[in-house]
C-alpha cells in the first residue's frame, strides 16, 4: 500500500508542477516575450550596422555587435525573468489566489518551482527567437560552445526567477515590485560589462566590476558564444552556480517558513 501512496503523491506533485509551468509559459506573451524581443532587435540594429560600425572592434578584435550580443541577452534575461516571476506571484497574492495552492495537496515548494521554471522558460524562448532573428539578419555569431552558453543562460534565468519570487514574497505594494528592477537590477546590468570591455577600465573600476555578479553571467555567456571571455570560464560558471544555489535556497527557506504567504 505504501508504494501506491508514494506514487500517487509524486503524481500529484508532478501534475501541480506541470500545471503552473504551463500557465507561466503561456502567460502574457505580448508583454513578456514579444515586447522585449522587439526592443532587443532594435538594440541589434542600432549597435550593429549603425553605431557598431563607427566604434570598431572590442575585446581583442571582435566586431562590436558580436561583443555586446551576450550582454544584451543577459540584460534581457535578468529583467524579463525577474519581472515575470515577481509580478506573477504578487498578483496571486493580491487576488488571494495563493491561498488555494497553500491548502491544496501539492506542496508550496513545488508550486514555486513550477512558477520559477515557467518564467525562466519564457526568457529562454525570447532568447531563442532573438538569436534566430539575429542569425537571419547576419548580426550575431553562432555559439562556439553551446553547452557553456546554455549553462550561463539557464543559470541566469533561474536565479533571477527565484529572486523575483523573493521580491514578491516580501512586497506589500506594487511599487515595491518595481523598486528593485529600477534601482538595483538596471544599474547592475549596465555596469556589468554589457556595452564595454572592463579591461579598458582603471584598476579601481575593474575591481568594482568584479564585485558585480551580473558581470560573471555576461562573461560566461561570452565564453560560450566566442571564447573571448575576460576570466577563465570555470570561475564564471562557479559564480553563476553559487548565485543560483544561494538565491534558490533562500527562496525555498522563505516558502517553508511561510514568509509573505501566511498572515
Amino acid at each position: 500500500m505504501q508504494p501506491v501512496q508514494t506514487a500517487w503523491a509524486l503524481k500529484v506533485q508532478l501534475i501541480a508542477f506541470c500545471t503552473i509551468f504551463r500557465r507561466e509559459c503561456l502567460r502574457e506573451w505580448q508583454h513578456t516575450v514579444i515586447a522585449p524581443l522587439v526592443t532587443l532587435v532594435l538594440y541589434l540594429l542600432v549597435f550593429g550596422p549603425i553605431i557598431g560600425a563607427k566604434i570598431g572592434e572590442m575585446g581583442g578584435g571582435m566586431p562590436y555587435i558580436d561583443f555586446i550580443f551576450p550582454g544584451l541577452v543577459i540584460l534581457a534575461i535578468v529583467l524579463n525573468a525577474y519581472n515575470s516571476s515577481a509580478l506573477s506571484l504578487y498578483l496571486d497574492k493580491f487576488l488571494n489566489c495563493h491561498e488555494e495552492w497553500l491548502t491544496a495537496s501539492a506542496s508550496p515548494q513545488v508550486v514555486i518551482a513550477g512558477l520559477a521554471v515557467g518564467c525562466a522558460m519564457r526568457s529562454l524562448i525570447m532568447v531563442l527567437l532573438l538569436t534566430l532573428v539575429g542569425l537571419m539578419l547576419g548580426l550575431v555569431p553562432i555559439p562556439q560552445y553551446p553547452a557553456l552558453a546554455l549553462v550561463a543562460i539557464l543559470g541566469t534565468a533561474l536565479a533571477f526567477s527565484y529572486a523575483g519570487i523573493i521580491n514578491a514574497l516580501l512586497a506589500n505594494t506594487f511599487d515595491q515590485i518595481s523598486f528593485v528592477p529600477n534601482l538595483l537590477l538596471v544599474p547592475l546590468t549596465f555596469t556589468g560589462g554589457v556595452f564595454y570591455d572592463i579591461s579598458l577600465l582603471s584598476s579601481t573600476m575593474k575591481g568594482l566590476s568584479l564585485l558585480n555578479p551580473v558581470f560573471y553571467m555576461v562573461d560566461s555567456l561570452r565564453a560560450g558564444m566566442d571564447g573571448n571571455n575576460y576570466l577563465p570560464y570555470w570561475q564564471d560558471v562557479c559564480v553563476v552556480v553559487l548565485l543560483l544555489v544561494s538565491i534558490c535556497g533562500t527562496c525555498w527557506w522563505m516558502v517553508l517558513r511561510g514568509v509573505g504567504l501566511r498572515s
